[in-house]
């Protein structure tokens, strides 16, 4: 699952999901998991899965936001370059245990923000 923030000035930090797993499977993992998501989005809403760009126009849009307002935080290279491609900024998020142990890539070199982890992130955007 992938994670959208819209940082200020647009909004005060509303974050959503963005993900190819179904809307009812997302609410369900937010649920349970106490996940204080704000919006819970999902390539469902496009009718397409991720990458196409559909998916993240239409979460732009289903947010009320132009994409350059909305930023994609993910530790998927493909999915951020994908992001970027409609306008979307960028935060890559390093998680070493992504493939079960296996080398990760290095975070893209165009992303707006890199960072260690989930905690990382929020300070750099702080």
């Amino acid at each position: 699952m992938s994670l959208i923030f819209v940082p200020p000035p647009w909004t005060t930090g509303t974050t959503a999901t963005l993900s190819n797993a179904s809307v009812a499977l997302l609410a369900d993992l937010v649920a349970h998991g106490g996940l204080p998501f704000d919006h819970i989005l999902s390539a469902e809403h496009a009718r397409t899965y991720k990458p196409d760009p559909a998916v993240y126009r239409t979460a732009a849009s289903r947010l009320g936001l132009e994409p350059e307002h909305v930023m994609m935080v993910a530790a998927h290279p493909h999915d951020l370059a994908a992001a970027q491609a409609v306008g979307f900024r960028t935060a890559y998020v390093h998680r070493p245990d992504e493939w079960g142990g296996r080398r990760v890539a290095p975070p893209p070199a165009d992303v707006d923000v890199a960072a260690a982890d989930i905690l990382d992130l929020a300070d750099r955007l702080a």
